[in-house]
C-alpha cells in the first residue's frame, strides 16, 4: 500500500498520537481497506527514549540509579508540598534530587508508558 506524501509528512511530523491515528484511519477509509487491528509502533520504543527500567532502578542517561521496587512508579496530584512520586506499594522517590533534565526524561517515560497502554489495552 503507497499513501501520498501530504499523509506521510502529517504522520512523519505528528507527535501527537491521536492524530497519526486519525491520518492512518483516514488512509483506510480511503483505500477501503479493512483492517481488524491496527498495530502501531509502541511508544517506549519510539526514538530519543534516555531513561530505561532495569530491574529495581530506574536509570537516567546521566548513570543516576533511583530505587524503584519491582519497577512500579506512580505520581499523585500535587498538594502544598508539591509532586508526589511514588515508587513500590509505599515508598517515594526524592524529586528534589533529581535533576531538571531527569524529571523530564521520567514523565516521559511515564506518558509513554501510559500511551501503550492506552493503545494495547
Amino acid at each position: 500500500m503507497t499513501i501520498s506524501k501530504s499523509c506521510a509528512r502529517e504522520l512523519h511530523n505528528s507527535t501527537n498520537l491521536s492524530t497519526r491515528i486519525k491520518v492512518l484511519k483516514a488512509i483506510i477509509r480511503k483505500k477501503k481497506l479493512e483492517i481488524k487491528h491496527l498495530k502501531l509502533f509502541t511508544p517506549s520504543k519510539a526514538k530519543g527514549d534516555k531513561m530505561k527500567i532495569d530491574g529495581d532502578a530506574v536509570v537516567f542517561s546521566t548513570g543516576k540509579k533511583v530505587y524503584v521496587n519491582n519497577g512500579i512508579i506512580g505520581l499523585s496530584e500535587p498538594d502544598e508540598d508539591g509532586w508526589s512520586v511514588s515508587e513500590g506499594y509505599d515508598g517515594g522517590i526524592n524529586t528534589n534530587k533529581l535533576t531538571h533534565e531527569e524529571r523530564w526524561e521520567l514523565a516521559d517515560y511515564m506518558i509513554n508508558l501510559w500511551k501503550r497502554f492506552k493503545i494495547e489495552a
